[in-house]
């Protein structure tokens, strides 16, 4: 049917603008900061 798929189209849409909305609040580097501050106390991985 059409209308399902005009339907699923516009909800693709609305969830591809809210990700890009959301992404647009990230700061690369408090994340970055943020990231190495949690794998700081992580132990190291075992040698292979």
């Amino acid at each position: 049917m059409p209308t399902q798929d005009a339907d699923a189209d516009k909800l693709a849409r609305l969830k591809k603008a809210r990700l890009l909305r959301e992404s647009r609040k990230l700061k690369p580097d408090e994340e970055q900061a943020d990231a190495e501050e949690w794998l700081a106390g992580e132990e190291q991985w075992p040698a292979f």
